[in-house]
């Protein structure tokens, strides 16, 4: 963005040194502060204002394109060394290597001597994987009801949660869901389906398994979990 520069005054300013003219130029010297110069310098102000605020964003952006960059440098490391369900392996495993465990991935950034020994999510061994960096959760701790695009980590140690979902949803809308507490074992998370099908089923769905974490994605045969 350009700067313009302040205007200047249209002649010179008053000087004792030219008592004669001080008169005429101490009237000039106003007009021009009233009409140009601290409009001017206002512009001014306001242009650099409007400046940092563009280098501020474009820093935003530079900082989540590191962000993603990094991620998909992860995630491409992770799908080219999946070993599988982490519950299926034994003996040693060395980096580079990732595995899926309680519904979650990881990437193992130590060498292990007995892989069965260190598990993800416990083990300081592992680094979790998320796929879609830097969601925005929304924290629900009462009844609420879903909206398309958004992601809601769901605390229920007060008690069971009922989440209605939207009434009337679009093809491909999407909507995750987090146990944040890892109570839903406790108290379940349920999903009031409004009158669309879940999974095929006429039935609401109650989610009472802890650390099950998931999405439901709406579809022409209804909501699916994901």
């Amino acid at each position: 963005m350009t700067i313009d520069a302040v205007p200047n005054f249209s002649q010179e300013p008053p000087s004792t040194s030219d008592p004669d003219n001080f008169d005429v130029r101490a009237d000039s010297a106003f007009t021009d502060l009233h009409d140009s110069i601290i409009p001017g310098i206002n512009t001014t102000i306001e242009q650099i204002d409007s400046t940092v605020e563009q280098m501020n964003t474009i820093a935003d952006e530079i900082e989540a394109n590191k962000e993603i960059t990094e991620q998909s440098k992860n995630v491409s490391l992770a799908s080219s060394n999946f070993k599988g369900e982490w519950n299926n392996l034994t003996g040693a495993l060395n980096i580079p290597a990732s595995v899926s465990h309680n519904s979650k991935y990881w990437l193992l950034i130590a060498n292990l001597t007995d892989v069965s020994s260190s598990e993800p999510g416990v083990s300081s061994d592992w680094e979790i994987l998320d796929f879609f960096p830097n969601p925005k959760w929304v924290i629900k701790t009462a009844d609420f009801t879903a909206e398309a695009g958004k992601n809601y980590a769901v605390d229920t140690i007060a008690g069971v949660i009922n989440c209605t979902l939207p009434l009337s949803p679009s093809i491909d809308d999407k909507i995750s869901f987090l146990d944040l507490k890892q109570n839903f074992s406790t108290n379940a998370l349920n999903l009031l389906r409004n009158g669309k099908l879940i999974m095929g089923n006429v039935d609401d769905v109650s989610i009472d398994q802890n650390n099950f974490n998931f999405s439901l994605v709406y579809t022409s045969e209804g909501w699916v979990i994901i």
